[in-house]
């Protein structure tokens, strides 16, 4: 079966393994085909979405970059783009929104490298007491995943 999804992301980054490369580490290698799969995406989104709909209504755009972590670890958001757009053509950049928000839950904190750190509604001893147990399961496959991985948004 073709995939034609996949076909169209592997051409588009095909366009950029240069800048890829340019970078020195592996690490940082990897970030960049993130952020670079992240803006195709966004630009194919751009293409797509329109505000030429009925009624008064504005289109509200969020998008950015998902780590989903093994277990016990909790998953990671990364917002990049948060705007609101009007028919008439103006958009409104909406991120910085997400830093003073005064109501913002408190399950959800944003780490130093600009991720957002979910969890669920559990207590936090609860939280802990899990965390604990699953921490002691967890195998060093697990352990080099999760420093792998911070290591690249690091």
């Amino acid at each position: 079966v073709f995939d034609y999804q996949m076909q169209f992301i592997i051409s588009e980054i095909d366009k950029v393994t240069n800048v890829i490369n340019m970078k020195k580490t592996e690490n940082e290698k990897q970030v960049e085909l993130v952020m670079q799969t992240q803006h195709i995406g966004k630009n194919m989104l751009d293409h797509c979405v329109s505000t030429d709909f009925p009624g008064h209504g504005h289109l509200v755009v969020l998008s950015g970059i998902q780590i989903n972590m093994p277990r016990p670890f909790e998953d990671y958001f990364c917002p990049l783009v948060f705007e609101l757009r009007k028919r008439n053509g103006e958009v409104v950049n909406l991120l910085p929104e997400l830093e003073t928000r005064p109501n913002k839950p408190s399950n959800v904190r944003r780490n130093k490298s600009g991720f957002f750190k979910t969890s669920d509604e559990k207590s936090e001893a609860q939280a802990q007491e899990e965390e604990e147990e699953e921490e002691t399961k967890s195998v060093a496959k697990g352990k080099k995943e999760k420093r792998n991985l911070f290591n690249i948004f690091y």
